[in-house]
């Protein structure tokens, strides 16, 4: 998970910090010296969410026998016990990257004196949407909204007892789950999309700040690189969101025998449909790297125009010959250096999502499609189609 040693952002960012939530964890001691969830706290809370199911499911006799039964429900665990930690473990990774990121425009002088005022306020506004009470609130009733009315959909199983029948009827097991553990765990999914999205905000107020770019930044975004790659840890909630997914595409083949591949297109939707999500914010900064590209080259243009004749009269327009001590002159080291940065001008990307991020975001919601379809299909196969569908 990251460098969980490290300290907090040198001008105070936290995506994680804040609001009703952080300080229920608080206050039920659940959190680090850092003032995140500790691992002790996600355990705990995948617990809560698992193990009174098991001990209610277990007194009904639910527990075991068949595919409905809860230790078959392969959904459950992965969701209660993996993905769940998980939401609240990646806190540790992305406040970290993101509170770097801040960092280095406040050091690398991203933003400069005029525009910094812009980014304080962008800062303090992102602080004040964190800690709003409204917006969590509203997420938990969402939460409960998406859950209380399907609880009694599906077929008969650990959670459901005498489906599609009038007498249909929540478990004990199910109340839990349909009270307790599934808003939970969908609260803590929305409660990341909501950070998501207010990053994004903070993104787009930095993006329309004048922006101090660098041309021939080596990272080839004008000095945007680190940005992009610290935006790259939210895969870990895109690997939560595939894995939960994943999980319960097998409980339903477990319980239905139908094939995997029977699922195909929810299985496509959870490979593309995350990243396409999670890498939209970075899109805000390519009108400014637009600009600053075809403001460098034409700076460029014109340098090399003057620079250009003024070399073509000194060399290429003479008819005496060179000396061996003429060819080591400055101007043609000067020649050199203007052509390669010219060339590194031109290389600048045009949107600041690179081959790295979508390679890992693809891999994170990839990567529990593969285990998923190597219950059915030979990994071999897998992967010489994967060959065959990159190229």
């Amino acid at each position: 998970m990251g460098s969980s040693g490290a300290g907090p952002s040198a001008v105070g960012f936290s995506l994680s910090r804040g609001g009703p939530f952080h300080r229920l964890l608080e206050a039920l001691r659940l959190l680090g010296p850092r003032g995140l969830v500790s691992v002790r706290g996600a355990i705990a809370l995948g617990l809560f969410a698992w193990l009174p199911l098991l001990v209610l499911a277990l007194v009904e006799r639910h527990a075991f026998g068949g595919h409905g039964a809860l230790l078959a429900d392969v959904h459950a665990w992965v969701t209660f016990l993996g993905a769940l930690p998980l939401l609240l473990l990646a806190e540790h990774e992305i406040d970290l990257r993101l509170g770097m990121a801040v960092d280095y425009l406040h050091a690398a002088d991203m933003v400069g004196e005029r525009a910094r005022p812009a980014l304080d306020a962008a800062l303090a506004e992102l602080r004040r949407s964190l800690d709003e009470r409204g917006a969590e609130l509203l997420l938990a009733v969402i939460a409960y909204a998406a859950t209380v009315p399907i609880a009694t959909a599906g077929a008969t199983s650990w959670k459901l007892l005498d489906a599609a029948t009038p007498a249909a009827r929540l478990s004990l097991a199910g109340w839990w789950s349909t009270l307790v553990s599934v808003p939970l765990a969908t609260f803590l999914l929305l409660r990341w999309l909501w950070r998501i999205a207010l990053w994004a905000r903070f993104l787009a107020r930095l993006a329309r700040a004048p922006l101090r770019l660098v041309p021939l930044h080596p990272d080839r975004l004008g000095g945007l690189g680190a940005v992009e790659a610290a935006h790259a840890s939210v895969a870990l909630v895109a690997l939560a969101v595939s894995a939960s997914a994943m999980a319960g595409i097998a409980t339903r083949v477990l319980r239905t025998g139908a094939p995997v591949l029977a699922y195909k297109p929810l299985l496509v939707a959870t490979l593309l449909l995350p990243p396409l999500l999670f890498m939209a914010p970075l899109i805000v900064f390519a009108p400014a790297l637009r600009r600053q590209r075809l403001r460098c080259l034409e700076r460029f243009g014109v340098t090399g125009a003057h620079f250009g004749r003024a070399y073509d009269a000194r060399w290429l327009d003479r008819r005496a010959e060179v000396g061996p001590d003429e060819l080591g002159s400055p101007e043609h080291e000067a020649f050199s250096g203007l052509s390669e940065s010219f060339t590194r001008a031109s290389a600048t990307r045009r949107i600041p999502i690179g081959n790295d991020t979508v390679l890992l975001l693809l891999m994170a919601t990839g990567l529990p499609i593969l285990v998923l379809l190597a219950t059915e299909i030979p990994l071999g196969e897998i992967l010489r189609s994967a060959r065959v569908l990159l190229g």
